[in-house]
């Protein structure tokens, strides 16, 4: 293969690493997105799914005879879990939410613009397409991807110019352009088995929902009835809870 021949190469494999990296992107943009309109719903249904769990268990226990001291170290590790992931999930939606705004406060312009740049970017410093980058800026490299996954364009400008020097790297010898074509090889099947993998499933099943406001209006709805479904199942287990211990119990959630 001759150089003119592996420049094309390399170029046709630039473009379908960056529809890959594209659909990375819709991926962080949809479940921000999710999150951000939909947290107190997801919330809800978590909440009441743990409580269920939580009272179905202390009942069983109760029935089975275990001691007072086992029912009362189970309800306490099991409460302790769900809370720590409660302040886990709060400070998630907060950054979600900030990716989320990223998205939607970002002109047509700015974005084509951004694009347009990444796309460059990847020709020249993805570590898939330019196979012999430094292994010391693969840190940078990540950081840059994960702007650029959150859609913040500032943060991507700032560190490239930082470090654009560091990025570079020297040209393949002839001798390299096999193993260059096997790696890209490989690289596309991955491409391939990553999209299979996700094209059906959370969050990008939900790309319709962001539509318009009827769609999400839609989607709301489907939740809260889901949450209504939960919820008579949390109030039978909160009956039999009573009528085993004698009192209720819910479990201390800031958002209920």
């Amino acid at each position: 293969m001759i150089k003119k021949e592996f420049q094309e190469l390399k170029e046709e494999f630039a473009a379908v690493t960056c529809k890959f990296e594209q659909f990375n992107k819709k991926i962080n943009e949809i479940r921000a997105k999710y999150n951000k309109y939909f947290f107190d719903q997801i919330q809800t249904t978590k909440h009441i799914m743990a409580e269920t769990v939580l009272l179905t268990n202390l009942v069983s226990l109760k029935t089975k005879g275990e001691s007072d001291d086992t029912i009362e170290k189970t309800k306490n590790d099991f409460v302790n879990k769900v809370l720590s992931e409660e302040k886990e999930d709060i400070l998630n939606h907060t950054k979600l939410t900030r990716i989320a705004d990223n998205f939607e406060n970002t002109s047509k312009e700015d974005n084509e613009k951004f694009e347009f740049l990444v796309e460059n970017f990847i020709l020249d410093y993805h570590p898939y397409v330019n196979i012999n980058m430094n292994p010391n800026v693969q840190n940078v490299f990540k950081l840059l991807m994960k702007f650029y996954y959150e859609n913040n364009i500032g943060g991507f400008e700032e560190v490239f110019e930082m470090n654009k020097q560091a990025l570079s790297h020297p040209e393949l010898a002839e001798e390299d352009y096999n193993r260059a074509q096997t790696l890209y090889n490989q690289f596309k099947m991955f491409y391939q088995k990553n999209y299979n993998d996700n094209k059906n499933k959370f969050p990008l099943n939900k790309q319709i929902v962001f539509l318009n406001d009827v769609a999400l209006d839609s989607e709301r709805d489907e939740l809260e009835i889901a949450i209504k479904k939960e919820l008579k199942m949390n109030e039978a287990i909160h009956k039999d809870y009573v009528a085993t211990f004698g009192s209720d119990y819910k479990i201390p959630f800031v958002i209920r």
